[in-house]
């Protein structure tokens, strides 16, 4: 089955890039807390990577056990309230902790923010898939995620970098301030669009039904066979990549270049890659199989494979920037797939089950970054790579060969 995608130029509503506009800056927000999280927790722990690792898995806790209420919330409530809500409260949040910042902080009151951060997290995203898919028509759909990819990716740059500056200039509680005044931005954005995306009654709910409905859905899901496929296969997949993206290529590319600047280099590389490949998929793309996703998985792992059996410097910048281009084309099919093929009153529920697995699968991926210490970078890199394009390689090839049987 393949979806054609009409070539009628229709306009995106005004109040699509005020939700646009929300995530750029809420986004630009996220990459500098980031920043800060991290260099925090290594400098208050004074080094102890036990308990980095630690206040990460804290920081993470949430998607695990709110993920599904947040779903399950998004699908029962008014979608623009919970996302108002969601941004004020990171917004008192940070301003919170810059307080501490400045005054008294250890890292113990970092994994609590944490927590916290990502809790209201776990709301938000919810709430803003489904209201990108309730206010665009299906053929309107990969154009408006390729939009909020290439925003996605312009705040990967700019977030960083200006955290950065504030930084080297000031210190790292002016980066929290940063945090608190895009979210404060983010709630105007969102307060200024006349969305009106409501379902049933909350207050009807439980808590405990809420849960209870968000995980029948999960029991569900292999009755559609593409959801389950684009969710658990993506899950498997991203298990893989985020140890390699965190810690194997990094490590590959100081080892080609000998030079610690050009990790920044390669990640600016695939950045462009990615704004590059969102906007041409948006403009290019007519038609859109439902084992697409899965041949860009494979294709993702491939590009890696050819990266760890390479220390030329121009193949690797060449393959560094064709990652960023899938890499956001995987992104861009995982959330269409999720909006075309999930029922109305279920788009929050499934865009909740997906970012539970996503964000597990990037916290056990750790484990995957283990072997490294055991096998070596190089060999990890091949194995790693090699399984990455192998998994999604097999199911696309059996989804082929039983649609060329019928």
């Amino acid at each position: 089955m393949a979806l054609k995608i009409s070539n009628e130029q229709t306009q995106l509503p005004v109040n699509f890039f005020s939700i646009i506009g929300s995530q750029f800056f809420s986004n630009i927000g996220d990459c500098a807390y980031e920043i800060v999280f991290v260099i925090l927790c290594i400098e208050l722990s004074k080094a102890n990577y036990f308990l980095v690792g630690f206040a990460y898995f804290i920081k993470f806790i949430p998607y695990l056990f709110f993920g599904p209420l947040g779903g399950a919330i998004t699908d029962l409530y008014n979608k623009k309230h919970i996302m108002i809500l969601s941004d004020i409260s990171r917004f008192l949040l940070s301003t919170t902790l810059a307080l501490f910042y400045f005054t008294f902080l250890n890292i113990y009151i970092v994994m609590i923010f944490g927590f916290l951060h990502t809790f209201f997290r776990t709301l938000f995203q919810p709430a803003f898939q489904s209201t990108i898919t309730s206010m665009l028509e299906k053929k309107l759909l990969i154009k408006g995620n390729s939009i909020s990819q290439i925003s996605t990716q312009i705040a990967s740059i700019v977030g960083p970098f200006v955290c950065a500056l504030l930084i080297a200039e000031w210190n790292k509680g002016t980066a929290i301030i940063l945090d608190a005044i895009t979210f404060a931005i983010s709630s105007i954005c969102i307060a200024k669009t006349n969305i009106t995306i409501s379902s049933k009654e909350f207050s009807k709910k439980s808590i405990l039904n809420l849960y209870k409905n968000a995980f029948l859905r999960i029991t569900q899901l292999p009755s559609s066979p593409i959801l389950f496929v684009t969710i658990l296969y993506s899950a498997i997949c991203i298990f893989l990549t985020s140890s390699l993206i965190r810690f194997v290529l990094p490590a590959h590319i100081l080892l080609v270049t000998k030079q610690e600047s050009y990790i920044g280099y390669a990640m600016s590389m695939v950045a462009i890659g990615s704004i590059l490949g969102a906007f041409v998929f948006s403009r290019t793309f007519k038609k859109i199989s439902n084992s697409d996703l899965l041949f860009y998985w494979t294709l993702y792992g491939a590009t890696f494979l050819v990266i760890s059996l390479n220390e030329n410097l121009y193949i690797v910048s060449l393959c560094l920037f064709l990652l960023g281009i899938v890499g956001v084309i995987v992104d861009i099919l995982i959330v269409y797939n999720i909006q075309i093929h999930s029922l109305e009153d279920e788009i929050g529920k499934n865009f909740s089950i997906f970012s539970t697995s996503a964000n597990t699968a990037e916290a056990f991926s750790n484990l995957i970054a283990g072997i490294v210490s055991i096998i070596g970078l190089s060999s990890a890199f091949v194995v790693i790579s090699t399984v990455l394009s192998l998994i999604p390689g097999y199911k696309y090839l059996t989804i082929k060969f039983r649609r060329n049987r019928c």
